[in-house]
């Protein structure tokens, strides 16, 4: 008789197995660049659940911060310090989530999450 550790190890294994093997796979992030200080695109638009991954093409830091520059909400914030650097958000909730580099005021942008 099998042991029960190698019983929910299988089952394990099949858990990530299966939805591999039948080509689900996790939706690849929407991608946002830093470049010349801009986000660019300034707007994304999501499904709950859906990533956004931020890459920054500067050479210098920037971050990405939730809100706007007098009101930081802190939902969630990277910083990027350099040419390649990215930070990922997921966002699971519907909404409108702007967001702006605290290091440089002017350079703003929005995540739209709304289900199809």
């Amino acid at each position: 008789m099998r042991d029960l550790t190698e019983t929910l190890r299988d089952w394990r294994v099949a858990a990530v197995m299966i939805p591999a093997l039948m080509g689900a796979h996790p939706a690849a992030p929407a991608a946002v660049a830093i470049k010349t200080f801009q986000f660019g695109p300034d707007t994304v638009v999501v499904q709950p659940g859906e990533r956004v991954e931020w890459r920054n093409a500067d050479a210098i830091e920037h971050t990405v911060t939730a809100g706007v520059p007098d009101r930081a909400a802190h939902a969630f914030e990277g910083t990027l310090a350099g040419v390649g650097a990215t930070f990922t958000a997921r966002f699971d909730r519907s909404g409108t989530y702007p967001y702006f580099c605290a290091r440089h005021a002017f350079m703003k942008g929005v995540v739209i999450v709304a289900a199809k």
